[in-house]
């Protein structure tokens, strides 16, 4: 598995492990590995750009959830390296190695397929519209598997925004929640849908054992629409606050960008608000049906959003992130 240091990735392991699988990480040098129960995996050193540490990681292996990518960067490049060139070292190192593997599990994103319009989710069969360098990147990862059709027993998850504990993504909203705020864009509010990370690792292990799963995509999510204003009000209604609306022109939003950035120089920290993202706050939707994935792998999502902010915003608390 790569990228099982992280939010996301973490708890994937813990669920490969209850369900008896025997479990090999692959992470780097630096990663923070708290998360992970290091007596019950086996640990590989490594990177997706070292591809000596891909072949010992993929040799003889019967399934892989590749769950590393990178999710904010500063120009295209820097997000090809890892989710273009990183996937595709990836999949020759298990071309390689794994000569009885089961299956490739490519965790994608709703970025790759791009927006939706106003009341018009996403589908699978939709043409892919990725509007920025994060999408673009993961579209073209998705195709360094594709291409190799039945060569490879892939399946590919574009979950929508994930939270949960352990959660770095909504930690910005969280914290303006904490202080009693949501923000709204000015316009026609943008509607998204969330998924709880309990909710997306039972999908992959949904399609890592379901046979009709080879050489499908399916989009991951809560079916339920709302919007980032109505999700910061929960966050702070979990906690005990009032969520007072601050209001975010929609000229005003590059500028927030460029604060962001001149912000992560200054304090050389990397840029939590990177101008191709906060561009997505200004779609009209971030929707995708879940019907697909509700009829091949039989997954429906059943964490709430109001229940799953609180659990959410408890664990913040607990953490000291608050």
């Amino acid at each position: 598995m790569t990228g099982a240091s992280g939010f996301v990735g973490s708890h994937v392991v813990d669920a490969l492990l209850a369900a008896n699988y025997n479990v090999r990480c692959l992470v780097r040098e630096k990663s923070n590995l708290g998360w992970l129960p290091l007596d019950r995996v086996e640990l590989c050193r490594g990177s997706l750009t070292d591809t000596s540490s891909l072949d010992s990681a993929a040799r003889g292996v019967d399934i892989v959830v590749h769950n590393a990518g990178a999710l904010r960067a500063e120009g295209e490049a820097l997000y090809d390296d890892v989710n273009v060139i990183g996937t595709r070292n990836l999949v020759h190192a298990v071309q390689k190695t794994a000569p009885r593997l089961q299956r490739f599990i490519l965790m994608s994103s709703l970025a790759a397929g791009g927006p939706s319009g106003f009341g018009h989710p996403r589908r699978e069969d939709d043409r892919d519209e990725p509007q920025s360098g994060y999408g673009r990147s993961k579209k073209s990862g998705e195709e360094e598997v594709e291409r190799l059709d039945t060569a490879l027993p892939w399946t590919i998850l574009r979950p929508c925004p994930v939270y949960g504990p352990r959660d770095y993504g909504f930690l910005i909203l969280a914290r303006m929640a904490a202080q009693g705020f949501s923000f709204r864009i000015g316009g026609r509010a943008q509607q998204v849908q969330a998924v709880h990370v309990r909710d997306l690792v039972r999908a992959t292990l949904l399609a890592v054992e379901a046979p009709r799963a080879v050489g499908r995509k399916y989009y991951v999510a809560h079916p339920a629409i709302t919007d980032w204003h109505t999700v910061g009000r929960i966050m702070a209604r979990a906690i005990g606050k009032p969520g007072f609306t601050l209001f975010v022109p929609r000229w005003a939003v590059p500028m927030v960008g460029r604060g962001a950035a001149v912000t992560s120089r200054v304090f050389r920290k990397p840029n939590a608000l990177p101008a191709d993202r906060l561009r997505d706050l200004l779609a009209p939707a971030w929707t995708c049906s879940t019907e697909r994935a509700k009829a091949e792998l039989g997954f429906e999502a059943s964490t709430g959003l109001e229940a799953g902010m609180e659990e959410t915003m408890s664990w913040y608390k607990t953490a000291g992130w608050l």
